[in-house]
């Protein structure tokens, strides 16, 4: 039996013709930091994943956490996209947002917001 990319064993399993063509653009074009699923993603919704072929799955990885609420969550979705509208990307420079959310997060943990002012010290510091 062939193991995966986890060192685990594995199925060896054929490729379709869409997922392979996605397959092949990865290898090529991606960073290779991790051994990728055996999967090409098109699209989610709540907890399900569907691969280019048509496929459903259940994403129990749920990108490690990071989409935990689901693929797509309207409410979510409709913040992102009143965001994107206002302001898409900064880099270091500040914004209202996350003053405001620091100011909002700090008023509720005081030893968050001891944290948060000195590494504001030592970053003025450099």
């Amino acid at each position: 039996m062939a193991k995966n990319g986890y060192g685990h064993a594995a199925t060896a399993l054929k490729a379709q013709p869409k997922s392979q063509a996605v397959f092949d653009r990865e290898d090529k074009f991606g960073a290779h930091n991790y051994h990728p699923l055996p999967v090409a993603l098109a699209r989610g919704e709540g907890v399900y994943v569907w691969d280019v072929e048509g496929k459903r799955y259940y994403d129990f990885l749920s990108a490690y956490s990071a989409v935990n609420q689901g693929h797509c969550h309207p409410k979510i979705v409709q913040a992102l996209t009143e965001q994107a509208q206002v302001l898409t990307l900064t880099s270091s420079a500040p914004t209202v947002i996350v003053i405001n959310v620091l100011k909002m997060i700090t008023i509720y943990d005081p030893i968050l917001n001891r944290s948060t002012k000195n590494n504001s010290i030592q970053e003025s510091d450099k």
